[in-house]
């Protein structure tokens, strides 16, 4: 338990301090050269309650930090894509323990990070970060299939209910998950990048109780003014 609390605390803290070439290398190191080459689980590395919060810090940051923004948004996908958090990235979907969607609050800050328009982004990123989020949709539709027009209400009315950085008052964001939303329907979508976490075919059949709570957020870590390293 101390080595896992140690992990994330020592992550969070390089997160704050916008280390993110630090925290980068260290995912590179988790996922794809030492554990795992080892063979080793995620549950060496840190618990699943601390995997979802640190997604939900680094798209804290990604929203609040515009000069950390494209290195926040690399890392969470650099963790969603890796192939030794798959249990992880299962549960964070859904979970089956109760039902709630962990990933909500992180998906749609990154949908309001695919439309802010303080940051210059050419139409090829635009469209690189418009698949990485139809990417994980597609994740929620095979792993739930049962599940995924609950899964897509949570998320269309998340963004609805709650005011976050960049948010403009005027817009439905809403509606622009519910154009990612129908596109999927429509098409399938080619894989971002390539490796293992691509194999988007796993299904579960659980049946499980409504997400009805109160939507809640995790706690992030305050970000410094302190811009990244990595340009």
């Amino acid at each position: 338990m101390q080595k896992d609390r140690g992990v994330y605390f020592l992550l969070s803290r390089l997160i704050r301090s916008c280390f993110f070439d630090t925290v980068h290398d260290l995912v590179q190191y988790w996922c794809y050269k030492g554990i795992s080459a080892r063979g080793d689980h995620s549950e060496k590395i840190f618990s699943q309650q601390n995997y979802e919060i640190l997604l939900s810090s680094l798209s804290d940051t990604m929203l609040k930090n515009p000069e950390s923004n494209v290195q926040a948004r690399s890392i969470i996908m650099e963790i969603w894509q890796c192939s030794s958090f798959s249990e992880y990235k299962k549960a964070a979907i859904i979970d089956t323990s109760n039902g709630k969607i962990p990933i909500k609050n992180v998906l749609a800050e990154l949908i309001v990070n695919w439309k802010r328009e303080d940051i210059y982004k050419s139409d090829e990123e635009k469209e690189i970060e418009k698949k990485e989020i139809q990417d994980m949709m597609l994740f929620a539709k095979n792993s739930f299939p049962e599940r995924f027009e609950f899964f897509k209400e949570k998320i269309i009315k998340n963004l609805r209910l709650c005011g976050r950085e960049e948010m403009k008052d005027y817009v439905d964001y809403g509606l622009f998950a519910e154009e990612l939303f129908s596109e999927l329907e429509k098409t399938t979508l080619p894989s971002v990048g390539d490796g293992p976490w691509n194999n988007l075919r796993s299904q579960s059949k659980v049946s499980l109780p409504l997400d009805d709570g109160p939507q809640s957020k995790f706690e992030a870590p305050s970000v410094s003014g302190v811009s990244s390293r990595r340009k």
